[in-house]
């Protein structure tokens, strides 16, 4: 049996009502996979808190590194401010002020939003090289 918290059941929510793809669904899981090896737990134990784990500014990185390669800084950096951003409100809001940790549900909320939303990007791009193609052959 796998036990979801209340924002881990919502995002699943995302793959049933399909506003996330298959192809979301295959990052996702393997996001959640490092999730695991990172902080060494399997996330179908029932010792999980309702919340989910919790991830440190370190486990964050490292998990970036290995899904986008420790070459992509930019591209690392750039999903790193959102994940601090969101550390910072979940200080404020559910942790507390002396707690630098992000929810692993929210991690993975903002991995899979940056890899969609970049895929979209990459699609539309697509599109407009496809259009400026056509222009010039016909």
């Amino acid at each position: 049996m796998i036990y979801l918290s209340l924002s881990g059941l919502l995002e699943f929510n995302r793959f049933l009502s399909e506003q996330n793809d298959s192809e979301d669904l295959t990052f996702f899981l393997f996001a959640r996979s490092l999730v695991e090896k990172e902080l060494a737990i399997v996330l179908t134990n029932k010792n999980l808190s309702n919340d989910g784990a919790l991830l440190n500014q370190k486990n964050c990185y490292r998990i970036l590194e290995a899904v986008y390669g420790k070459d992509e800084k930019q591209l690392i950096n750039r999903v790193f401010r959102k994940i601090r951003e969101q550390i910072e409100w979940e200080k404020e809001v559910n942790i507390g002020p002396d707690v630098n940790k992000i929810n692993m549900y929210s991690f993975l909320k903002l991995l899979l939003e940056d890899y969609h939303s970049s895929r979209l990007v990459t699609f539309f791009f697509q599109i407009l090289v496809f259009i400026k193609l056509l222009k010039e052959c016909c």
